[in-house]
């Protein structure tokens, strides 16, 4: 499965951040699933990484309507998956 990893450039000179990506080929690990009643959070990285690091693709589900929504709208692996309580505060879309 290929899967693209993001990481920041912040150019000195002008204070721009960009988002730089690389395409990887790796198996994704599920972490835990969390549910709140409304939603269940979704959490995919590659196996071995701490919960607590910014490397997990994240999105959730309307448990009602089966919708998917991605953290910060989008699929990259740049969030982390710690617990219900942290993924419950995260912007999805």
């Amino acid at each position: 499965m290929t899967y693209v990893k993001s990481e920041y450039y912040l150019d000195p000179t002008t204070g721009q951040r960009y988002i730089l990506t690389r395409a990887e080929e790796a198996a994704l690990a599920l972490g835990p699933i969390y549910d709140d009643g409304t939603y269940k959070y979704f959490g995919e990285a590659v196996p071995g990484t701490a919960l607590t690091a910014a490397d997990w693709r994240v999105s959730r589900m309307t448990i009602a309507t089966s919708q998917i929504e991605w953290c910060d709208g989008d699929a990259l692996f740049d969030n982390v998956f710690t617990s219900l309580a942290v993924v419950e505060l995260l912007s999805f879309s």
